[in-house]
């Protein structure tokens, strides 16, 4: 009988069937390390690493510092310039930080929040600033900082 010259080819059933390794070894990380990663971001990187996978979906909304400061305001104020009315561009810019609170499940230790002249008569933000002191104060917040810049101010 003569034999075959083709090589043998040893399979093992169990590595067929078995995933490739994960080339993500930052997703597979343990949660609480995902957290503080995404709470040295700031505010709005944190938020748009949840795009990156499902581990990753939520980990921003357990940062205990949520800071809205100068260019996060700036970036959502450029993006109303065709808006006029200053109520309008405040209505705007509490609809962004209403939606991030409301999808915030974690303690927050602090919140700040820095807006500009254009709101200084603003009756919407005042008005919400109004609603967002008892829900800090109901998530634990130890630091509040409501800031108001002057127009021209360095």
């Amino acid at each position: 009988m003569a034999r075959s010259k083709g090589k043998k080819v040893r399979y093992n059933k169990e590595h067929i069937l078995s995933e490739p390794p994960s080339t993500d070894i930052i997703s597979e990380l343990p949660g609480h390390l995902r957290e503080t990663i995404v709470g040295f971001l700031p505010l709005e990187d944190a938020v748009r690493t949840s795009i990156l996978s499902r581990k990753w979906r939520y980990c921003w909304t357990m940062i205990p510092n949520l800071i809205f400061e100068d260019t996060f305001v700036d970036r959502i104020m450029d993006k109303l310039f065709e808006y006029d009315d200053p109520e309008l561009k405040a209505f705007k810019l509490v609809s962004v930080i209403n939606k991030i609170l409301l999808l915030h499940n974690g303690p927050i230790v602090k919140f700040s929040c820095n807006f500009d002249e254009g709101f200084r008569d603003s009756r919407i933000f005042h008005d919400y600033m109004d609603q967002w002191i008892p829900l800090l104060l109901r998530k634990g917040t130890k630091q509040l900082v409501l800031e108001h810049k002057e127009v021209g101010e360095f």
